[in-house]
């Protein structure tokens, strides 16, 4: 039998070519990835195909408003006539005030951007009596008047009243309006 030192000695060899063996690996494989990665061609971009879909007759047009104010409006419209037959890049040449979101042959979904506040924007205030509603933007744009028992009023709420209130909402109205009733 050997000795207990010689099989300790080769382990330690057997350990050494392992670990040598490693890095020789790893050293290999760094090498041939820069290697492949300097002879593949680089890409600059990727090709988007063309979209060739153009408008039929009976398209429609999904056009949603956002307003400054936050608010915003969608409605579906028959599509116009100078769009019929156009392309996606036709159409925003012929629109550029839209943000083409989705576009195939029979439906165009568009955003625009208007700079004003939407029209369901209201103030109410207190005249001779009267709970008087008008729009914000055009004040001599009367919703409506309702009469209204001023003694059932503390003097803040009379207060309040003179001065207006600004209603964002015709649901916010239609529940001040119901709480005077």
């Amino acid at each position: 039998m050997l000795p207990g030192f010689y099989h300790e000695q080769q382990r330690k060899r057997k350990q050494k070519r392992m670990i040598k063996g490693a890095i020789v690996f790893f050293t290999l494989c760094v090498a041939g990835f820069f290697l492949v990665s300097t002879l593949s061609p680089k890409t600059t971009g990727v090709l988007k195909p063309a979209n060739h879909s153009v408008l039929s007759e009976n398209a429609s047009l999904e056009l949603t408003t956002l307003y400054e104010c936050g608010h915003s409006k969608t409605r579906l419209l028959s599509l116009p006539e100078d769009l019929v037959g156009k392309s996606m890049e036709e159409t925003v040449q012929l629109h550029p005030e839209w943000s083409v979101l989705n576009f195939n042959e029979s439906l165009v979904v568009a955003e625009q951007k208007e700079g004003t506040e939407c029209d369901d924007h209201f103030l109410l205030f207190l005249k001779d009596g009267k709970i008087v509603v008008t729009k914000s933007k055009d004040k001599t744009q009367l919703i409506t008047e309702q009469s209204i028992n001023l003694n059932l009023l503390t003097k803040e709420d009379k207060e309040i009243l003179e001065a207006g209130i600004f209603i964002d909402s015709e649901y916010e109205l239609l529940e001040i309006l119901e709480s005077f009733r």
